[in-house]
């Protein structure tokens, strides 16, 4: 009985969840119509996309999506999120760096912003462990000094 408690303490366990894969590269990002995804997964947050009010992105990929994130120019703007017939409210925070969590996995989400906005890079992850480059911007609490 000892022994198999030993060799049960040294057999590793998988509890860490697996680690979210960027499949970017692999999906279809368009802006009203136009395929935009050299522009946006340059990975250089100096070259950018200008949308007009109610411009609609346009993102379809082989695999699940279960998170976006956008790299806005100055800040995030208020836009709506469209997939699995969800639709959510997105930019309220006006945060730079935006993760969107979505609720269910998805293969095509639609994107329209509700006023112009300035978007540098988009990431596309399957679910999983994000990698530490992805930052999840949090309000402060309303009684924070700055």
């Amino acid at each position: 009985m000892k022994k198999l408690l030993l060799l049960l303490t040294l057999l590793p366990l998988n509890t860490h969840a697996s680690d979210a894969v960027d499949i970017t590269s692999n999906s279809s990002i368009k802006l009203n119509g136009y395929n935009i995804s050299n522009q946006v997964i340059d990975n250089n947050y100096k070259s950018y996309i200008n949308l007009k009010n109610t411009d609609k992105i346009e993102i379809q990929s082989k695999d699940n999506i279960k998170g976006i994130y956008i790299i806005y120019e100055f800040e995030g703007y208020d836009a709506e999120i469209m997939y699995n017939n969800t639709t959510e409210t997105i930019g309220k925070n006006n945060f730079a760096h935006e993760y969107i969590e979505l609720k269910d996995s998805a293969t095509n989400v639609t994107i329209t912003y509700k006023e112009d906005a300035i978007i540098s890079d988009i990431y596309l992850f399957t679910e999983g462990n994000l990698p530490s480059w992805v930052q999840k911007w949090e309000n402060p609490h309303e009684e924070a000094d700055l």
